[in-house]
């Protein structure tokens, strides 16, 4: 379904490309820019056509405008890897992880084992 909306339009001219903080300005939402630039990059979303990439990132003034159309259309950009979350079973399994490199951090001593139960080496009962 398309919509009619106003074109982008700064100063009363069309900008060829707008810097993140322009889009920003127009779509009103940092993370929701940080989506379309993560799925634009990594993910096959096609969210927005990026001229130039750096410190001075340009994207296309017709990708924002059609992004805008798609987000007015009820579609949403995928979230970021940091923003899933965990199932019950990678929970399971990242605490597993946790606790076996604890175990290593005490140098082989597992948790739950008191010191006073380690048998004592042999060496460490003669004397010199």
């Amino acid at each position: 379904m398309k919509h009619s909306f106003q074109r982008v339009s700064i100063a009363g001219m069309r900008p060829l490309a707008l810097t993140k903080k322009q889009i920003i300005a127009l779509l009103g939402s940092v993370k929701l820019v940080d989506r379309m630039l993560w799925a634009t990059r990594h993910a096959e979303g096609g969210w927005f056509i990026i001229l130039r990439e750096g410190r001075d990132l340009l994207v296309a003034t017709e990708s924002v405008e059609a992004a805008y159309e798609r987000l007015v259309d009820g579609e949403l950009p995928p979230l970021m890897p940091s923003e899933r979350k965990e199932s019950p079973d990678q929970k399971c399994r990242l605490e597993q992880i946790r606790l076996s490199r604890a175990g290593r951090k005490r140098k082989g001593v597992s948790p739950g084992v008191a010191i006073d139960d380690l048998p004592v080496p042999s060496a460490v009962g003669r004397s010199l």
